[in-house]
């Protein structure tokens, strides 16, 4: 008999842990559950949030462009009034205003006339003939522009054959 008693104790005992058990299984699978949806939503916000940086990533630039557009709309309706020096004048400011939020931005231009031809830098657009030594750079037609030290234009130019 006493036999018996033990064994419905152990047996009621491997019940109550096997259903221990199983809680803790589901308890584990909930949490899991839970965590792979927060990871989940963490990844789309994220998502979202680098389309809007990439979306919205010149718009910093682009306000301060703005206030070079507003000094050419009022030039372009002053200008039959205007005489040729005060027009020359207000172009030169405008002028400047545009490459300071350019250099704000680390965008500089670059200088060509009388250097030496790197392909790097240039894009020769003919060669001739002058009193220069080779391969230097004589007329430079558009300026180049570098970013944070990056070429984002070559500057277009006419190079040396020499003489």
């Amino acid at each position: 008999m006493k036999d018996k008693k033990k064994n419905k104790k152990e047996k009621v005992k491997k019940i109550d842990v096997k259903k221990e058990l199983n809680a803790k299984i589901a308890d584990l699978e909930n949490k899991n559950l839970r965590l792979l949806a927060d990871f989940d939503n963490l990844k789309k916000r994220k998502n979202d949030e680098i389309s809007n940086l990439l979306k919205f990533s010149g718009e910093i630039l682009i306000k301060d462009l703005l206030s070079v557009f507003d000094d050419l709309d009022r030039l372009k309706s002053q200008s039959i009034d205007v005489d040729s020096e005060v027009f020359h004048n207000g172009i030169t400011l405008m002028s400047d205003k545009l490459y300071k939020v350019l250099s704000n931005y680390n965008i500089e231009k670059f200088d060509s006339l009388g250097e030496k031809f790197d392909s790097n830098l240039h894009d020769a657009m003919m060669a001739q003939v002058s009193k220069k030594e080779k391969n230097l750079i004589i007329e430079e037609f558009e300026k180049g522009y570098k970013y944070n030290d990056k070429v984002i234009r070559h500057s277009k130019v006419i190079v040396s054959k020499g003489k």
